[in-house]
């Protein structure tokens, strides 16, 4: 006969699970948090019971997630909306090894890792020059259980049973350099220009898995859909995709051999593969995401708290699916929303760049598989409190190795920033970080008018010396300069494809507005899409002549349509001027002045 404490487990009802589970709450990370910090850290917390109880003994399941790494491996002094104080340490890839550690500690044999997309990509100097070798030798450190090197073997077409607790998934920024790349960085060999750190670059052990990419070539999957983990004496089924827009938001020609299949579709077929293998406890990796606006929020769809691409997607998703761990928009994301069965969908993102973790417990249901209960919260990777206090040594130590690999590059000083220039957004969606690429742009290509896409701008300019680093850090991806010609009329329709008609929430998305230089407008949000844009003129007051020509410059990416800014293909007469760095190289050192860049009304909103 059972054990005594089996027999009353095996007859958990809702409310003695929601009993359990407030004790399973205490037992959080404790470390030396302050009681702030705890009572901060728990306020972010969502949880479920299923209202028919556990039939059977539960199983409990930890997850730890993280998303858009961007091969962060240096820490940073950032505040990423979570709690604490600004100014404070945060992340960097020994510290986030260390509150991984203590959360895998809590449940050592239950815990399963997810990474939720673009571990690379967009990096600063210390990962990017290395090739992101640097960042994959940090994931390398986080595997747990039996997890041999990948090889790129044929990929089977049922789900496949690893001992390997940890599964990540291919963001678009995995994207940013083609296939052969990607491939090199997942089974190893040495890059072109290499070696970089290593000899050899070694294959990962991060099983790497997407459910929506195929080659052209043959209809292949890229890579495995989907894999079954047993952990805790249940299964876990993983199903991962990425973004089907990563054809407009990479490089143009990087995935010309790849085919990016709608997400849902390929979700749910590979979800019902699982369920052949009698597999029910299913969590979706997609990168894709949401924004918050506020927190926590237990919620169905329509409310107005939660918006973003990935609410269309989570309607469409097999009901079986209890876990979406997403990425790509680098918000925080904590809910319980509505999807297409009967019980809630749990939704999570922890910011990015290692400055968050997410950690979600499930628990399992024996009998049937089932996930009875769930509570998730997103913990800040301080660097100055609790695990945060004793990095990883070994993480460290690699780090510190890449970081002497390119430190004599990095230093060289160009100029100096009195204050801060920064990316923070006015109401119109104007930056003062976008001015100033935009202005260097322009200068770069002799042109009228210059435009830059916000998600081209990858950090902030700290006050003092204006380093290749700072430099390198805003502007990463390596993008030409390009300078064509575009009437009046054609301009004024790339600044429409600002807003999405498409978007179901109706919100005014000021994180898209393209910052401009050599143009100044208003546009009012009330108005109907595609005649926002009003009173468009010149920076010496001339209006916008409709039929008017004007020789424009903006990066190749935007110009060959990434972001959905399709109006530029009618551009003529288009040619390379140089590489965006070297362009913003080229204005921070035009002249002896101080560097400076500010919200000066180039772009007016009218609504309020």
């Amino acid at each position: 006969m059972p054990h005594a404490t089996t027999r009353r487990l095996m007859n958990l009802s809702a409310s003695m699970l929601g009993l359990w589970w407030a004790t399973v709450a205490v037992a959080q990370t404790a470390g030396m948090l302050t009681d702030i910090e705890k009572r901060d850290q728990a306020a972010t917390m969502v949880s479920w019971v299923s209202p028919e109880g556990g039939a059977g003994l539960a199983a409990r399941v930890r997850l730890i997630t993280f998303n858009d790494f961007h091969g962060r491996i240096e820490a940073r002094q950032v505040v990423n909306g979570g709690p604490g104080e600004p100014g404070r340490p945060v992340g960097g890839a020994a510290v986030v090894k260390s509150w991984i550690d203590s959360l895998v500690a809590q449940a050592p044999k239950d815990a399963v890792i997810i990474a939720a997309g673009d571990q690379i990509g967009a990096s600063p100097p210390v990962s990017a020059l290395l090739q992101d070798e640097p960042t994959f030798a940090f994931l390398a450190h986080l595997p747990l259980g039996k997890c041999p090197p990948l090889k790129p073997a044929p990929i089977p077409d049922v789900p496949q049973t690893t001992e390997c607790r940890m599964v990540a998934t291919v963001g678009n920024h995995e994207f940013d350099e083609g296939t052969v790349e990607l491939e090199r960085m997942l089974y190893g060999g040495t890059h072109a220009k290499g070696p970089m750190l290593q000899k050899r670059y070694a294959a990962t052990r991060v099983p790497f898995i997407v459910a929506n990419v195929n080659r052209i070539a043959n209809q292949s999957s890229l890579l495995p859909r989907s894999v079954i983990i047993p952990v805790a004496g249940v299964r876990i089924g993983v199903v991962a995709a990425v973004t089907a827009e990563t054809p407009s938001i990479v490089p143009a020609g990087a995935t010309a051999d790849l085919q990016f299949l709608p997400e849902v579709a390929a979700i749910n077929a590979e979800v019902k593969k699982l369920q052949t293998e009698g597999v029910h406890a299913i969590v979706v990796v997609l990168h894709e995401g949401l924004t918050q606006y506020s927190q926590p929020v237990q919620a169905v769809l329509d409310t107005p708290d939660v918006a973003g691409r990935l609410l269309g997607l989570i309607k469409g998703l097999d009901a079986d699916v209890d876990v979406v761990v997403s990425g790509h928009t680098h918000k925080y994301t904590n809910a319980l929303v509505r999807g297409s069965g009967k019980h809630p969908l749990l939704v999570t993102q922890s910011y990015m760049y290692g400055t968050a973790l997410g950690e979600i417990d499930l628990l399992v249901n024996r009998t049937n598989g089932d996930v009875v209960a769930k509570r998730s919260r997103i913990v800040t990777t301080w660097g100055d409190t609790g695990p945060g206090l004793e990095p990883d040594t070994k993480v460290q130590k690699e780090v510190d190795e890449a970081h002497a690999k390119v430190a004599a590059r990095v230093a060289q000083v160009f100029g100096q920033a009195p204050t801060a220039i920064t990316r923070i957004v006015a109401r119109s969606g104007e930056s003062a970080m976008g001015n100033l690429v935009a202005d260097a742009q322009r200068a770069a290509a002799g042109a009228d008018i210059a435009f830059m896409n916000a998600g081209g701008l990858r950090t902030d300019l700290d006050a003092g010396p204006v380093t290749w680093e700072d430099l390198f850090s805003i502007q990463p991806f390596g993008n030409n300069v390009m300078r064509l010609r575009m009437s009046g009329d054609q301009i004024r329709r790339v600044l429409e494809q600002q807003w999405n008609p498409d978007d179901p929430s109706g919100r005014v998305d000021i994180g898209r507005m393209l910052k401009t230089s050599g143009l100044r407008y208003r546009w009012d949000g009330r108005l109907p899409w595609g005649a926002r844009v009003l009173d468009l003129q010149l920076d010496d007051g001339r209006a916008l002549d409709p039929q008017g020509t004007y020789t424009v410059a903006a990066s190749d990416f935007i110009v060959n349509g990434g972001d959905f800014f399709t109006a530029f293909a009618e551009g003529t007469e288009k040619t390379v001027v140089g590489v965006d760095l070297d362009a913003l190289i080229a204005w921070v050192q035009r002249s002896t002045a101080p560097v400076s860049a500010a919200v000066e009304g180039r772009i007016i909103r009218l609504d309020p």
